[in-house]
């Protein structure tokens, strides 16, 4: 008969969650966008369609996020880069985590298919070529299987989710791709995006260390951290402080805070398996790599047709 803990352990620190989504910050980094891509050598125009097509991406990604229940959403422009939008949630499934990955690049891609067959079918003006593929062109850009665009999230959620060390694989190899990539088109931004990347993974690495130490100990990590129970977290605290060597900083066996509790607490938090609904089947999955393996097929045969007219709008 197993014997019950009756130590015991002073409340969990709540972690003060700071909101880092507002309209100002999108706004900030929208302009900062905008005004660094000027330093380039291309057209107002190409500027101004490039920020309504990523706009418009990550709007489906916002709206998604927030029918789900998302907190604290917002979106940040990244100069050079793109765009992404941020949030949070302790509960979620893999379908909603599907779905709001890909409602970020399907609208795009139909909005440009639309595009280009409104000027075949109803004569419109034929600079919606142009708008249609670039549409078309970014988005589905995105949908390259590399962590960390959609592609790869969406590759990530139907194969290496549930799996700890193929998902490290996949990151590094998504990651030394982006490098290869950026050296390829002489892009430094892609280059230095690769090799940022690739820092997760000596982190990574040390917490798979941390949870295999932690389950030989049977304490739980498939669980939220509002739902972590206090005994848990004082256990995982002690075992954080010894495996990432900060008993020179830390007291491994305190029951009181520490001043540098709100630093520990969120990394505490990062060694918790966020609870995730596995409600896809394999049909499921098979379905989505359907839909993402059409949206190439789609994108090919509304491009390749008017590849000649862009030439000629282009070229002159």
């Amino acid at each position: 008969m197993e014997s019950e803990d009756y130590t015991y352990y002073p409340p969990k620190p709540e972690i003060n969650e700071k909101n880092t989504a507002s309209i100002i910050k999108t706004i900030i980094s929208l302009l900062a966008f905008i005004l660094l891509f000027m330093f380039l050598p291309v057209s107002v125009n190409f500027i101004f369609l490039v920020v309504l097509v990523l706009f418009l991406h990550e709007m489906g990604h916002l709206i998604a996020m927030k029918s789900f229940g998302y907190e604290d959403v917002g979106m940040f422009f990244i100069p050079f880069i793109g765009a992404v939008v941020t949030g949070r949630k302790e509960e979620m499934s893999q379908l909603q985590r599907i779905i709001i990955v890909l409602a970020g690049p399907l609208p795009g891609i139909l909005i440009g298919i639309g595009l280009i067959m409104g000027v075949q079918l109803f004569d419109l003006n034929p600079y919606f070529l142009v708008y249609g593929t670039m549409f078309i062109g970014l988005n589905i850009l995105n949908l390259i299987p590399i962590d960390p665009l959609d592609g790869g999230r969406l590759f990530e959620l139907i194969f290496f989710s549930f799996n700890e060390k193929a998902k490290l694989v996949f990151h590094i190899l998504s990651s030394l791709s982006l490098v290869v990539l950026g050296m390829y088109f002489e892009s430094y931004p892609i280059m230095i995006l690769g090799a940022f990347l690739l820092t997760r993974v000596s982190s990574h690495l040390k917490i798979i260390k941390i949870r295999k130490r932690l389950s030989l100990l049977e304490i739980p990590l498939e669980t939220s951290y509002g739902n972590l129970s206090d005994s848990d977290y004082w256990k995982i605290r002690k075992e954080y402080i010894h495996i990432s060597k900060l008993e020179n900083i830390l007291e491994p066996d305190a029951k009181e805070y520490d001043e540098k509790e709100e630093v520990l607490a969120p990394a505490i938090r990062n060694l918790l398996h966020t609870p995730v609904k596995n409600d896809v089947s394999f049909m499921g999955k098979l379905i989505v790599a359907l839909i993402w393996a059409g949206s190439f097929v789609a994108s090919f045969y509304a491009v390749y047709p008017i590849l000649k007219k862009l030439q000629e709008l282009f070229l002159g």
